[in-house]
């Protein structure tokens, strides 16, 4: 089956200031001075909007919005809280590529909010933010990143990591006045406390989180689900204007993801083999970092994975540093890379890019740095080193590899569970 697409023309070159740490996403083309990227179209990773091809429901999400540039920026539209003119939001599953609509909103944008500047709020570390790769792959502008080691807003696109503009000094530099179109990726983040400071600070809801009307600009969240884990939805934030929405198994029925099947492997009789970790709203229920534990795990991969591309979650430094020196010591060569917090930004590129080309480890294991904002190329299965009670967080770390690209067969995605046969945990997801 082949992947519909549309092409959308533009012309332009690209020229991006942005941090150093992601060099090691610049393509082939790209010339680097003093933390500038500057990328002629035709050359660097794939050369301006013109190469980012959409797919019809991509299209889609792109006329909806559209069509709520063109209401708040009609003075005549009346308001209504509930169903606000000024926001709205779009669901669909993870890697469905809602991120590269950033250069095509970016874009629109200058159309119905001239002279303003567009505000993507991302969770992630922001150098490693699926929205920064795409925009250098295809926005004619200038983006600015601001961060924990960046603080520039003076870009036509700033994508800001949330945690670090919720500051008292980041939030008194912010002036909600610059700013026509914010875009909030993984929209549940928003009714997080240190994002709700943002939003008041631009306008879109006061001081106790209420919504309020907002003049000439637009909120637009993107995410794979409104609902948090405790019950909590984004409608909090939007009302009820969800401008478009798609689900996981039409997405799979029409080919533009892979599809996936699910098994549970049972471990350990001793309760000792497990440990249960409450968080907040989250209990795991996860595989200890014990030598034979890692037998386990390195045994399943052979058993259903054996040379092939993987991910794996655990929920230590210490037990994903442990689990691949293991697996390069069974296997006699480096088949396997951690990636964790103490990774840096442009460590973390190096492996995932050598990963995707298929000339680096087969193996990634990681606890969250790779379940978010990461398209896994390549990929045949994840195996998750014990259980959650959290659909969001398993969904996200499964989610990973589901992206079809272009051309590519559609396959089916090993999603893989462990579970302690000691210490089972009741839990929302189910490998079925």
């Amino acid at each position: 089956m082949s992947i519909p697409v549309n092409p959308i023309s533009a012309t332009g070159s690209v020229s991006v200031v942005n941090s150093p740490a992601i060099t090691a996403a610049a393509g082939v083309g790209t010339t680097i001075s003093n933390g500038t990227f500057s990328m002629a179209s035709g050359s660097g990773n794939n050369g301006g909007i013109a190469s980012i091809r959409l797919r019809d429901y991509q299209l889609d999400f792109l006329h909806q919005v559209k069509r709520g540039f063109e209401k708040t920026t009609d003075p005549s539209t009346p308001w209504n809280k509930e169903v606000p003119h000024d926001r709205g939001y779009l669901i669909a599953p993870w890697q469905t590529g809602k991120s590269k609509l950033g250069p095509h909103l970016a874009e629109l944008a200058k159309d119905y909010f001239p002279e303003k500047k567009v505000l993507i709020l991302s969770p992630y570390d922001v150098v490693s933010s699926q929205f920064v790769d795409d925009l250098l792959e295809g926005y004619d502008g200038v983006v600015s990143l601001f961060d924990a080691d960046n603080k520039d807003l003076t870009g036509d696109v700033v994508v800001a990591s949330a945690f670090s503009l919720a500051k008292i000094d980041a939030l008194k530099k912010l002036n909600p006045d610059q700013f026509g179109l914010v875009i909030i990726d993984e929209m549940t983040f928003a009714l997080a406390p240190s994002w709700q400071k943002i939003l008041t600070r631009l306008g879109f809801v006061d001081n106790k989180g209420t919504i309020i009307s907002s003049h000439n600009k637009f909120l637009l969240g993107m995410g794979a689900t409104g609902e948090r884990g405790d019950g909590r939805h984004v409608r909090e934030v939007f009302g009820n204007r969800l401008l478009a929405g798609r689900g996981l198994n039409g997405m799979i029925e029409k080919g533009y993801l892979h599809d996936v099947a699910g098994i549970e492997v049972p471990y350990g009789n001793s309760e000792e083999d497990t440990e249960i970790i409450k968080d907040g709203e989250e209990t795991v229920a996860v595989m200890r970092n014990t030598p034979e534990n890692n037998r386990r795990v390195i045994d399943t991969y052979e058993k259903y994975l054996s040379d092939k591309k993987a991910l794996i979650f655990v929920e230590s430094i210490e037990h994903a540093n442990a689990l691949a020196r293991d697996f390069n010591r069974i296997y006699d060569k480096q088949v396997a890379e951690a990636i964790t917090a103490e990774t840096s930004n442009q460590r973390t590129e190096e492996i995932r890019n050598a990963f995707n080309r298929g000339t680096g480890a087969k193996v990634l294991i990681s606890i969250r740095k790779l379940a978010l904002s990461f398209r896994a190329l390549g990929v045949d299965g994840v195996l998750h080193a014990g259980q959650t009670n959290s659909w969001n967080l398993y969904a996200q770390r499964s989610g990973r590899p589901l992206a079809r690209q272009e051309g590519e067969p559609q396959r089916t995605i090993l999603i893989i569970t462990m579970e302690g046969k000691a210490k089972p945990l009741d839990r929302a997801q189910s490998a079925a």
